[in-house]
């Protein structure tokens, strides 16, 4: 199951490609960001209208 070869290779990979890693890792990041945000705008306007409406 834990194969050194493996996580050699995958952290010298990382290691070559700084940049490539640095921007995949911002993009998920900005990817759970928007998520969060848009599922709370959701919830909140959803709440909202039930509140104005009931």
């Amino acid at each position: 199951m834990f194969d050194l070869d493996r996580w050699t290779e995958i952290f010298q990979t990382l290691s070559k490609n700084k940049l490539r890693t640095a921007l995949s890792g911002f993009t998920i990041a900005f990817a759970i960001l928007l998520f969060t945000l848009l599922f709370g705008i959701g919830n909140g306007l959803k709440h909202t209208f039930e509140k104005q409406f009931a």
